[in-house]
């Protein structure tokens, strides 16, 4: 055996990058996800007071809304973790962020209590998968 042999090979990808790059492409898209992720918690506590003014929610009707995110978060976090050691967690990061858009346009075009409540749900439905399929392990295996 010589030093050739037993030297790490860096590969080149269909892309034209590195292995190594890629992992840290791969690894800076999955930060801007998450941050998107945790940045749309936040951001609908702080709209508070113009979402309740512009669609003229009490308190208690806003709070309704606000904890209706969470109502399926964390079965969808178990359920959908589970699944992706079986789907390539591209596909689910893919699905949750086109359900992210969908379960969003209710919201934007209007709409009462009820659509709030239900875009809430969905949005929570597909935003609490998030962590634990971002934090899925490859494994090394090709086309992952």
């Amino acid at each position: 055996m010589t030093a050739a042999d037993t030297a790490p090979r860096q590969t080149e990808s269909l892309t034209g990058h590195s292995s190594g790059a890629r992992a840290w492409i791969v690894t800076g898209l999955l930060v801007v996800f998450m941050m998107v992720n945790f940045a749309d918690k936040s951001v609908f506590g702080l709209a508070a007071d113009e979402i309740r003014a512009d669609m003229r929610l009490s308190a208690t009707e806003f709070g309704l809304a606000n904890s209706a995110f969470f109502l399926l978060f964390s079965v969808a976090a178990a359920a959908v973790g589970l699944l992706s050691d079986r789907v390539r967690p591209k596909w689910l990061l893919l699905t949750m962020a086109v359900l992210w858009s969908v379960a969003q346009t209710p919201a934007a075009l209007g709409g009462g209590l009820a659509v709030l409540i239900g875009s809430r749900v969905l949005l929570g439905a597909a935003e609490g998968p998030a962590f634990p399929v971002a934090q899925q392990q490859w494994r090394g295996r090709p086309g992952r």
